[in-house]
């Protein structure tokens, strides 16, 4: 069994087992933040991080939208972040393309799961 399941896998690790183990810690320092701002994941919804694979990846190749806004919250924020620091930075070429139309379209959940509208 993988590392990343221990005997007391984290949230994250539960909720979203297909995130690169590399971003796993950071995901999960970021949930405990988000969750003191504002509150805590509902861990009784399924959400769409938690399809089986082939679910899982038909899902984010054909319905990107309808995936991003299954993501637990704090999911969708912690990208969200990371692709506004990356447009920042002028590195917005490395994401993907569709995310990043996704954020710049304004169809990117917020912190209520809302899409935020056109970035500007």
């Amino acid at each position: 069994m993988s590392d990343r399941f221990n005997e007391h896998p984290s949230i994250t690790a539960i909720l979203a087992p297909y995130l690169r183990p590399s971003r796993l810690a950071e995901a999960e320092k970021f949930r405990v933040v988000y969750e003191a701002r504002h509150g805590p994941t509902d861990l009784t919804n399924r959400y769409t991080t938690q399809l089986p694979a082939d679910e899982h990846n038909w899902l984010k190749a054909e319905h990107l939208d309808r995936y991003v806004q299954g993501m637990p919250p704090y999911i969708a924020a912690f990208y969200r972040n990371i692709i506004r620091e990356s447009i920042q930075r002028g590195e917005g070429d490395s994401l993907d393309p569709k995310l990043v139309e996704l954020y710049v379209s304004g169809r990117f959940p917020d912190e209520r799961g809302n899409g935020t509208g056109p970035v500007r």
